[in-house]
């Protein structure tokens, strides 16, 4: 069974407008390809101005070209891994590549998913940690949240 992933922005959460108190007056929005941005209140127009509403493209953390859409893939997220190891198939995804030939991302094969996770490709060119995630995507955010903390608190990863 093929299962058809979101081709249309994506409603993460909602919550309480802090303007004019509105259950679930503010959501939290996302496409493929941008970063989250809230969606203003429908009944007062109040923005939430920590993250902004632009158009901005997944990017190779190598080279920081803007990625460009591949052929839909079958992978394993990590969610599905943990949830169900010895699970079937997997259902064909959207993919991400790095266009430009010189590149280490793309001399490898290899691929993001919509979350921005890396994914070797065919050939097996090691691709250093630092390319992990597409710059950009919300893989990318949580890498950086979570060594901030680590930081702050004085953890070596």
């Amino acid at each position: 069974m093929e299962e058809d992933y979101w081709t249309v922005p994506l409603h993460i959460s909602s919550t309480k407008c802090w303007k004019c108190g509105t259950k679930e007056g503010l959501e939290l929005w996302r496409t493929m390809t941008t970063v989250p941005y809230w969606k203003p209140c429908k009944v007062c127009g109040y923005k939430k101005k920590w993250i902004a509403p632009k158009e901005r493209h997944m990017a190779c953390p190598a080279c920081s070209t803007a990625l460009v859409s591949g052929k839909e893939e079958s992978y394993e997220t990590m969610s599905e891994h943990v949830m169900d190891v010895n699970g079937g198939p997997r259902p064909r995804r959207p993919t991400w590549k790095c266009p430009k030939k010189k590149c280490i991302v793309h001399k490898s094969g290899g691929f993001y998913s919509y979350s921005g996770s890396f994914y070797s490709g065919d050939v097996y060119i090691p691709v250093p940690s630092k390319y992990w995630y597409a710059r950009f995507s919300i893989d990318d955010e949580i890498d950086r949240s979570i060594k901030k903390s680590m930081k702050k608190r004085d953890v070596k990863p």
